[in-house]
């Protein structure tokens, strides 16, 4: 994978987490402290969370092709590492009330659900991508083929 590609994904990635992450904000806000109030510094807080979000992607990174377990097993310290980066944030944040133990276990299960939704979408994503460059090889063989 080039650069290009490398960072194309991850502008991709990041946008979709800060609409995710956005979406859940709002939820887990209305479901816990719904009549809160805030300045409007509180719209950068899914910008910093995707930004956390996304750092661990770098794990992901490999000059090789991976198998299917080394993806996945990259894919669980991935988890990991977005889980312990997100709580980080949230238990150094006055503002999430991490001194209860179930906004702690809604914000780690909704971190692990916008994990899983990002990961479905860039997978679909690709998925899409490489039907089309087949089809397209496919296009290109044929015609290579009748030419001869």
């Amino acid at each position: 994978m080039s650069i290009r590609d490398i960072a194309i994904r991850a502008i991709t990635i990041y946008f979709a987490l800060v609409t995710f992450i956005t979406v859940a904000i709002m939820a887990m806000g209305l479901a816990f402290d719904g009549n809160a109030r805030f300045g409007y510094d509180v719209f950068a807080s899914p910008l910093v969370f995707a930004a956390a979000g996304l750092a661990p992607t770098v794990v992901m990174y490999s000059r090789h092709e991976l198998s299917v377990r080394e993806v996945l097993v990259r894919k669980v310290v991935q988890l990991a590492l977005v889980e312990a980066a997100i709580l980080g944030i949230a238990f150094a944040s006055p503002a999430i009330h991490t001194n209860d133990a179930v906004t702690v276990a809604a914000l780690a299960a909704t971190v692990a659900a916008i994990f899983l939704v990002v990961n479905a979408f860039t997978y679909a994503v690709d998925a899409t991508s490489a039907r089309k460059l087949t089809r397209n090889l496919e296009r290109y063989q044929a015609q290579a083929e009748t030419a001869e």
